[in-house]
């Protein structure tokens, strides 16, 4: 069964399952979490989708590249 990242869920969440998607984020604007303090704060707060709709980032497009990753890299 393969594996998807969710809108629902946090950004914590989808960083500690899949370490490999952080630099994803950071491509899509989301600097914030390579601050330990944010990470470990508002991240386990924010879904991916409030995230998306606070930094105007195309939900779609965000969720295709981390399924993309996510997908490529089960298949190792």
């Amino acid at each position: 069964m393969s594996e998807t990242v969710l809108s629902t869920m946090t950004v914590h969440e989808v960083i500690t399952k899949y370490p490999f998607v952080k630099e994803i984020f950071i491509k899509h604007g989301f600097e914030g979490i390579t601050n330990p303090i944010q990470f470990n704060t508002v991240a386990r707060k924010i879904t991916v989708e409030k995230a998306c709709k606070m930094k105007d980032v195309d939900i779609d497009v965000f969720l295709g590249d981390l399924n993309s990753a996510v997908s490529d890299n089960s298949d190792r």
